[in-house]
């Protein structure tokens, strides 16, 4: 029951992405949320980033710099207070017009209804050539 639990907040913090709703999507974050994305050269989203002000930025930040073209969590495994999301995306970067296409892998950490913790892992590389001016 846990895990199914666990697994419809991350459910529910993509459908709150998709609908653009940042505020119900940090609602649904620990205050101290930690929040971990590759570097990526040229890009200002990446880092290690703690607090929902801090993630906020990030969303600020990737809906300045880039365009959603299609983003689809696909498949959802639950163990413990763990959620590992696998899916794929592509981005069209705005200031260079360029896109790229990554499948993903999402680690949650979700304790007491909230998310305390985010990791992504993707294809860097592919986004730092969309980047590349």
């Amino acid at each position: 029951m846990a895990n199914e639990n666990s697994i419809g907040v991350v459910e529910e913090a993509y459908n709150n992405f998709k609908r653009g709703d940042v505020g119900a999507l940090l609602a649904q974050m620990d205050a101290s949320i930690e929040w971990h994305v590759p570097d990526v050269p040229s890009a200002r989203f990446g880092g290690r980033r703690q607090g929902q002000e801090r993630v906020r930025e990030f969303f600020t930040i990737l809906g300045t710099d880039q365009d959603v073209v299609t983003f689809e969590p696909r498949q959802f495994f639950a163990q413990g207070d763990t959620v590992v999301a696998l899916g794929n995306y592509e981005w069209r970067v705005k200031a260079t017009g360029k896109s790229f296409r990554s499948d993903f892998a999402h680690v949650f950490t979700v304790r007491d209804g909230k998310v305390t913790r985010f990791q992504e892992y993707t294809d860097s590389a592919a986004a730092s050539e969309a980047y590349r001016k």
